[in-house]
């Protein structure tokens, strides 16, 4: 099943790498991508256009991060 986000991604899927992408994350494996690891832990306003499906150290410090702007007093 391809992950819900695939028609509103804005990495393009038909050039570069993309086609890579399609078939590693957005068809079949997409719980692996960075992206939607945000997504699904902070919101699709929390993933940063420049994140890509590979980056996963990069989403995982987002991810706490944003974890620790929550723990911080207002």
């Amino acid at each position: 099943m391809p992950c819900m986000n695939i028609d509103r991604c804005p990495i393009p899927l038909d050039e570069g790498v993309g086609p890579i992408y399609q078939k590693r994350y957005c068809q079949d494996n997409w719980d692996g991508c960075a992206r939607w690891a945000v997504f699904s832990t902070l919101g699709p306003a929390q993933v940063p256009k420049w994140l890509r499906p590979n980056m996963g150290v990069e989403a995982e410090q987002i991810i706490v991060r944003a974890g620790q702007q929550d723990d911080e007093p207002a």
